[in-house]
């Protein structure tokens, strides 16, 4: 039983980081200048290899944000005096 258990483990964890890399791959090359406003200008290459890493470990949140476009900025209704 606990061999089993093991390897299920093992193999969530494999899946996890398989859809990872690709979510990473994606984010770095198509959705990093949707999720980030400083990163609409440019991205050199030295910024995208040095996040593909938590891109891939945080890829659910990656995903969501890259797929929604960031954080959006609040409308005030008060006009400057």
């Amino acid at each position: 039983m606990a061999a089993e258990t093991a390897d299920l483990i093992v193999s969530l964890a494999g899946l996890y980081l398989a859809i990872g890399l690709m979510v990473g791959l994606v984010f770095i090359t198509l959705l990093l200048k949707r999720s980030s406003a400083g990163a609409r200008t440019a991205a050199p290459l030295q910024f995208r290899i040095l996040i593909f890493p938590a891109s891939v470990v945080l890829w659910p949140i990656v995903l969501v944000r890259g797929l929604i476009g960031g954080a959006k900025a609040e409308v005030s209704d008060e006009t400057p005096a």
